[in-house]
């Protein structure tokens, strides 16, 4: 009978030692998945701007997943308020880029969006940096996805699409360009 007991015991014990390996595996895994996903903080007022050698303290990744992820987007259909294969809209594309990714959380609307990273200066945008226009009124109500030597992918009312930053109808309605990430 002593010997059954010292069994159990130390059938008990390893039964036990392997349910908290596995709990433990699991908030971890379940730790790891919360905290992933970065979000931004607004900055100051839109004050802070870049410039060469200034690193903002926001380092997300760098620009090529950006485009490569984006390129994948390219001929989607244009809906209103999507976020799918199926149709998406401008900032609808740049939330689902940089959440895919990225892992990264951005607001939902253009203006919205246009409110965080740092400001870039036209002469240094380059792939990754989102760009923010103003197509219908007098507040950014468009944005798109730099993806270099002046082009930029954007969900227009045509779909997915690649335009020029230098076509006039683009030049004359951008408003500022923005990064999130600096390599």
């Amino acid at each position: 009978m002593h010997i059954d007991h010292v069994f159990l015991y130390n059938y008990s014990v390893k039964k036990v030692s392997l349910i908290l390996k596995v709990l433990v595996s699991a908030l971890l895994l379940y730790a790891l998945s919360c905290t992933s996903t970065v979000r931004f903080s607004r900055l100051d007022g839109g004050a802070a701007s870049y410039r060469e050698g200034y690193t903002p303290n926001y380092v997300v990744t760098d620009s090529a997943s950006i485009v490569d992820c984006l390129m994948r987007h390219d001929k989607t259909p244009y809906k209103y308020g999507g976020q799918s294969s199926a149709g998406m809209d401008c900032s609808g594309l740049v939330q689902t880029v940089f959440k895919e990714c990225n892992r990264v959380a951005l607001p939902r609307k253009a203006e919205e969006q246009a409110e965080y990273g740092v400001r870039v200066d036209e002469k240094y945008i380059r792939g990754g940096d989102l760009v923010f226009f103003k197509i219908n009124g007098r507040k950014v109500d468009h944005v798109g996805i730099c993806i270099g030597n002046n082009r930029f992918i954007h969900a227009s009312n045509t779909g997915v699409r690649t335009d020029s930053m230098i076509d006039e109808y683009y030049s004359k309605r951008f408003v500022v360009a923005k990064r999130l990430f600096y390599e």
